[in-house]
């Protein structure tokens, strides 16, 4: 299920990262057509605090476009239960961390009450999605963003119509997560960019009204993009997870 991996091996395949005594566990879920290696200044910052870490490769990704037009948003929901089931068996608590689709997963499965979930961290949360546009098409010609995209993405040989069917699935998970929200109750803390790209501004505020019974906070970036972080603000995402890990840990 998993595969021991050290930070600097290969891309594209699922970490863990067990600490020795570790109570609690954050786990990394990355977006559609994301990777696992998105994480890796997070994840390096809630090991040395203390806490195991992983980050799963969802169903369809680290391959090739046939592989990836075949999963389906049960498959990818299945494969985040039951590595969480596992790592359940070892810690008492476990924090998900999400980025864009991975969010819409992370508070899904934090409704399942053998998960062990205490808190949900969603970077970048959709609940409605801004089509490719110009304004799209120029950050990618950005050197720095453009990088960090070709870095987050996992998936080979994309067309359009390898991307139909994920791209149904994914808005069936939008309604299906967007439909129990206020089931959710334990703390989350909603990252938004304001020059996110592909997740509509409108996520925000659909996010933290529908999680009304979530202890639930909000960090807004302004230099950031949906997959690209300015370094600034990604140390202000790390200050914030670690400020939201020890908050459940005294909980």
């Amino acid at each position: 299920m998993w595969y021991n991996q050290n930070m600097l091996n290969t891309i594209h395949d699922p970490i863990l990262r067990q600490r020795e005594g570790a109570e609690a566990a954050v786990v990394f879920i990355h977006g559609f057509m994301g990777s696992p290696n998105q994480f890796s200044a997070w994840m390096d910052a809630a090991y040395q605090a203390g806490y195991s870490v992983a980050a799963v490769l969802l169903p369809g990704h680290g391959g090739d476009a046939k592989a990836f037009a075949k999963a389906t948003c049960e498959d990818w929901q299945a494969h985040v239960r039951a590595e969480l089931n596992a790592l359940a068996a070892k810690h008492e608590r476990i924090c998900l961390v999400g980025h864009s689709m991975g969010g819409l997963l992370a508070l899904r499965a934090s409704l399942e009450p053998a998960s062990h979930v205490a808190g949900v961290f969603a970077v970048c949360t959709p609940l409605k999605v801004r089509l490719i546009g110009i304004k799209k098409i120029r950050l990618l010609l950005h050197p720095e963003v453009s990088a960090a995209y070709r870095q987050a993405n996992s998936v080979s040989g994309l067309g359009l119509f390898s991307l139909m069917r994920p791209w149904l699935e994914l808005r069936k998970l939008i309604r299906r997560t967007k439909a129990v929200l206020p089931q959710v109750w334990v703390p989350v803390c909603l990252v938004h960019s304001g020059g996110d790209e592909t997740t509509s501004p409108v996520s925000a505020k659909l996010l933290w009204d529908g999680l009304s019974n979530a202890p639930r906070q909000a960090l807004t970036l302004t230099a950031s993009r949906h997959a690209f972080f300015d370094p600034r603000e990604s140390e202000q995402i790390k200050e914030r997870l670690l400020a939201f890990l020890h908050a459940l840990k005294q909980a």
